[in-house]
């Protein structure tokens, strides 16, 4: 076989697969309302939202019917709840999301068509490595963002929106509320985590694999 053909092949199979495993915690989470509403009590969203006479039941009911407005599954929002500002933001993040859903799908079965048909042009230790340059890429970006959380969250807010609507007034903006900068932190450092793990996992895998061909 023709080394730049598994090359090639190679290069496509890790970056369907960087893709996949970084959607995987990210889609994760935004479908996953229970988190959230778990946390709800540690970042003081259940007093914040006190103060405007919003009960804890009425909110994770809001809550839950929000994330599933935004999944595949979807539900409309309550209109009365949200400011215009919100629903015109809710409107963008979904759009967002089911390109993101579409990526997934389009990954995933992709990953699974080239294994399937083309495994024997893939090389596993040259995919090895392209994990491995992923991990060291993603961790450093990743600490990067962490300690510069703030300007990370401007600058992908300005970099995914072609708008300023997400820009939204604390003050009549229940969406906001729901969302402390700090939690959508942990979420990001979770996320990492998880993503460096499955290429870590994906590593251990390929040395499992490459061990077995050898022995035949």
């Amino acid at each position: 076989m023709d080394n730049q053909i598994i090359r090639l092949n190679t290069f496509f199979f890790s970056v369907l697969l960087g893709i996949l495993f970084l959607l995987t915690p990210l889609l994760f989470f935004a479908n996953n309302s229970k988190y959230y509403i778990f946390r709800f009590d540690n970042y003081g969203v259940y007093e914040e939202f006190s103060k405007v006479s919003v009960d804890k039941t009425t909110l994770d009911k809001e809550f839950e019917n929000l994330i599933l407005h935004l999944s595949p599954l979807s539900k409309d929002l309550n209109g009365s709840f949200y400011s215009t500002e919100d629903i015109l933001h809710l409107y963008d993040v979904k759009n967002m999301l089911t390109a993101l859903y579409f990526l997934f799908t389009i990954s995933l079965i992709s990953i699974i068509a080239i294994y399937r048909s083309k495994r024997n042009t893939i090389n596993l230790n040259l995919a090895k490595k392209y994990s491995l340059f992923y991990i060291i890429a993603l961790t450093i970006l990743g600490l990067i963002s962490i300690f510069n959380f703030d300007n990370f969250f401007t600058s992908i807010h300005e970099l995914s929106f072609s708008n300023d609507y997400w820009l939204l007034d604390p003050k009549s903006s229940n969406l906001i509320k729901f969302f402390p900068q700090n939690l959508f932190l942990e979420v990001l450092v979770i996320i990492i985590i998880t993503n460096l793990l499955l290429h870590i996992s994906f590593i251990m895998l390929s040395e499992k694999i490459n061990g077995k061909r050898k022995a035949k």
